[in-house]
């Protein structure tokens, strides 16, 4: 007996869908009523609590989708790359929604405020490079670098730069969920 392929894509894609609005909404709600220039304690823990709180989501979003295919549809076991490509295809799928809010926010939502932080974050940037000393080629690169983050093209290539990292929470988390298949004696 082989493994079933019921609608692994659809568990994945589900539910990377859920945890993608989830972890966007979250962003979004956050973006509205922080200040992002601000590096005050109370702006680093609260970013710092929702990171955690996005690691935690998208790590039990990996083990429910794992979970479902395993025990629902495929009789009680997963091989450990099918564990893993469940997850990978989770987070992809999670990132790609979480930047569509990301853009919408950015783009349609919220623009002159982007606009204005984005513009007060290059010149605490270019303050902090020119006292440091740095040369003028390199404080140039940085404030190009900066005026791309909001471009369409660099929020949807996100998700493949979290690739690595998510691929390393797939993997992990694929070796702990995979169970083999009973062997049934002839």
């Amino acid at each position: 007996m082989t493994e079933q392929n019921n609608s692994w894509t659809g568990i994945s894609i589900k539910n990377g869908v859920i945890l993608g609005s989830i972890v966007g909404i979250l962003g979004v709600i956050i973006q509205m009523f922080t200040d992002p220039t601000s590096q005050s304690m109370g702006q680093v823990g609260i970013s710092l609590l929702f990171a955690l709180v996005g690691f935690g989501l998208s790590l039990y979003f990996n083990y429910a989708s794992v979970k479902t295919y395993r025990d629902e549809l495929n009789g009680g076991w997963v091989t450990l790359g099918r564990a893993f490509l469940i997850g990978l295809l989770m987070y992809f799928v999670a990132d790609m929604v979480s930047s569509l809010f990301s853009f919408i926010y950015f783009s349609f939502l919220m623009p002159e405020s982007t606009k204005e932080a984005m513009q007060a974050l290059a010149e605490q940037s270019r303050e902090a490079m020119e006292e440091a000393g740095s040369p003028e080629f390199l404080i140039n690169m940085s404030e190009r670098a900066m005026g791309t983050i909001l471009n369409p093209i660099t929020v949807f290539v996100a998700p493949f730069i979290y690739l690595i990292w998510n691929a390393l929470k797939a993997v992990i988390m694929a070796a702990v969920m995979k169970k083999d298949q009973p062997i049934v004696a002839a």
